[in-house]
């Protein structure tokens, strides 16, 4: 018989369908199964580890919140003519005057030059002030010792002073480091004559100072820097808005200088001190009666924390990825799926 071209090709005659194969077409296409492999793992990346990734990143951001300390470090520093503290500790509060130093106990007595040490009680109220160059020391409890032990202790209340410097007449004095212990507060409460005492000897006022905010990180008990502000002058500075004694605590020292600046309008005592409060309270000069809040915010802190930022990174990396790879698949799409059909 003859066979017709058609069926010579392989193609299906008016009999029947051919048992041969089409040209072109292979039944067992190696590089079809590895596309479809390859779309299926795009696919698995695109719909499930790119949500389970962003569902990781607000996990991070809600541990993060529970887990930073909440309780930045604080450091002051700041040049004033006043600072007030409630002594938590009586020791870490003493004073050693090596130069005698004047010491009245009640108003009105004769004041007694001596060198000794100034000791506060517990939770006693202690100020420091300056007077044109000189300072001043009151205590609401406490005792000075003077250095000769066959002197009796001298037993100091709200009424009592210890005066040093050039106007105390005691001759010879020193500079000196001033203890802060406990809760604190720097500046006199601003005033509307606060100003006016300007000409005469601005007692009290703070001259100038910034607060520095150091971050804490929740693995290493890193410090990192969380930000920084300066302190206008005339405001008053404390460890929170309510009573002294309840804020958190100030650890440092100012400065005493002894009226070594020649000049006693220009004298100050030398602030530095450091908190761990959540926040400090401003009083500014027309600045309303309410006091402002010094503080860093959850999301500042979340922002400079180097690991945060880390782990941010990470994350964001991932969902890069994820999002190549899912643009990968939709061109496979679009170019038909199969590359090697035709």
């Amino acid at each position: 018989m003859t066979e017709t071209v058609a069926e010579a090709a392989g193609e299906p005659s008016a009999e029947g369908k051919s048992d041969h194969p089409p040209v072109g077409r292979n039944t067992n296409d190696k590089g079809t199964a590895d596309g479809e492999n390859s779309n299926n793992l795009l696919r698995l990346w695109s719909k499930r580890w790119q949500p389970l990734i962003a569902a990781a990143a607000l996990i991070i951001m809600f541990l993060a919140y529970f887990l930073i300390p909440n309780e930045p470090l604080m450091i002051i520093d700041a040049d004033t003519r006043q600072l007030d503290y409630v002594a938590v500790n009586s020791v870490e509060g003493r004073v050693r005057f090596r130069t005698p130093v004047a010491v009245s106990a009640t108003p009105g007595a004769r004041a007694a030059c001596m060198p000794g040490l100034f000791e506060p009680s517990v939770m006693a109220s202690v100020n420091y002030a300056l007077f044109k160059d000189t300072l001043v020391i009151r205590a609401s409890g406490g005792e000075f010792l003077p250095e000769d032990r066959r002197a009796p202790k001298i037993r100091l209340t709200e009424e009592s002073s210890l005066a040093y410097g050039p106007q105390a007449g005691c001759g010879e004095h020193e500079a000196l480091l001033l203890p802060i212990w406990g809760p604190a507060r720097i500046g006199a409460p601003p005033q509307p004559q606060t100003l006016a005492a300007l000409t005469d000897s601005f007692n009290g006022l703070l001259l100038a100072g910034s607060v520095k905010v150091f971050g804490q990180s929740f693995s290493d008990h890193r410090l990192y820097p969380a930000g920084e502000f300066s302190l206008p002058a005339g405001a008053q500075l404390s460890s929170g808005a309510g009573r002294l004694e309840s804020g958190p605590p100030w650890w440092g020292f100012a400065a005493y200088s002894g009226g070594a600046r020649g000049d006693a309008f220009a004298a100050a005592l030398t602030v530095s001190a450091s908190t761990n409060s959540q926040g400090l309270s401003l009083k500014r000069l027309a600045g309303g009666p309410k006091p402002e809040r010094i503080e860093i915010g959850f999301l500042t802190r979340l922002s400079n924390n180097p690991i945060v930022t880390g782990l941010a990174a990470l994350v964001a990396g991932l969902l890069a990825i994820c999002q190549v790879l899912d643009s990968i698949d939709k061109l496979k799409k679009v170019g038909g799926g199969k590359p090697n059909e035709n």
